[in-house]
């Protein structure tokens, strides 16, 4: 696909997602034709979100594991706009399309991780954590429902790694955790105080939080790209569920450390 395509793609995302108008059958962008021009189209999302969204970048999300053959997992960017926290309730309306909730493991970064000479160890990694934020991640996309079941997996993966909203905890400083104990925490997610799902920290990309974290820092790489000090980064999600609606009242437990995250959806 020409780099004028991909560029195309990307705009057509974020304004839809300005708008709050899910693209339909009739009016998609070319799908990309690799795992390459999916990350081009990221890049591109990126460098155009501040004229479509009045926004920026904010970090990385983790997922898609084990959807495209040959790819453990997949990054995609998270942008501020679209973080919450408990002064500031999540709007589903200006998600565009939201579809999935998800318990994650959360690093806010002390130190920006530059290209090196060998690649980074789980230890060094771990060392440029600036703290642990439990969170629950509101997956959107731009897609419709009818357009949602027919785009192939690479395109879904294209819109931003269906990014969304992210509704934080509090910055926990990282000296009650470490590598072991957050590849070990258990999570659950309740909607209206029913449990709908649970998981634990090896549930995310790379069999953990940390491991996670590894991956993206020398995938990044790859794409000429580098996480930045104060960045968030979400490790992938350990529990999940499509059932919810607006004016529910979401908790995510992480049975640990990490206090329980309570947020009342609005519409």
């Amino acid at each position: 696909v020409p780099a004028d395509v991909v560029a195309s793609s990307a705009i057509a995302y974020l304004t839809s997602w300005s708008r709050c108008e899910p693209l339909q059958t009739n009016n998609l962008p070319d799908p990309p034709k690799t795992v390459d021009e999916v990350y081009d189209t990221h890049k591109q999302m990126i460098s155009n979100c501040e004229s479509q969204l009045m926004t920026s970048l904010a970090g990385y999300k983790m997922g898609a594991v084990g959807l495209v053959d040959g790819e453990p997992c997949f990054y995609g960017p998270l942008f501020k706009k679209f973080l919450t926290s408990s002064a500031s309730q999540p709007s589903l309306s200006k998600l565009c399309n939201c579809h999935t909730l998800e318990v994650e493991i959360g690093f806010v970064m002390k130190n920006s991780l530059p290209v090196k000479s060998e690649q980074y160890t789980l230890e060094e990694v771990w060392d440029a954590v600036d703290s642990v934020v439990g969170c629950v991640e509101l997956c959107g996309s731009r897609f419709d429902a009818a357009s949602m079941g027919e785009v192939p997996v690479l395109q879904k993966l294209a819109d931003g790694l269906m990014t969304g909203g992210v509704h934080m905890g509090p910055p926990l400083a990282k000296g009650s955790f470490s590598i072991d104990s957050l590849r070990d925490m258990n999570t659950s997610l309740r909607v209206n105080g029913a449990e709908l799902d649970k998981g634990r920290g090896s549930r995310c990309p790379q069999n953990g939080p940390v491991e996670s974290l590894l991956w993206l820092v020398e995938k990044l790489h790859e794409h000429g790209r580098q996480i930045e000090a104060g960045q968030l980064v979400i490790s992938g999600m350990t529990a999940k569920t499509n059932s919810f609606q607006a004016g529910d009242t979401v908790c995510a437990s992480f049975r640990g450390d990490i206090p329980d995250l309570t947020v009342t959806l609005s519409a």
